[in-house]
């Protein structure tokens, strides 16, 4: 993961890199609504795998 970061920073805040793919920085109105869905699912992902653990006979567990 920290190699994607890297990799996504690299392309977007270094200028030869800007105008070689035709990139630029990310405004952070579009960056703060990622990070809060990101964490969002992260919250779901782990009441999901707590309700599994809990119910382990129930449909979510069947699913898993």
């Amino acid at each position: 993961m920290l190699i994607s970061v890297g990799i996504q920073l690299l392309l977007t805040l270094i200028g030869w890199f800007n105008r070689t793919f035709g990139t630029g920085r990310v405004p952070c109105k579009h960056v703060i609504p990622t990070l809060g869905f990101g964490m969002l699912w992260l919250i779901i992902d782990e009441l999901r795998k707590l309700c599994v653990r809990k119910y382990p006979r129930s449909f979510i567990a069947r699913i898993a």
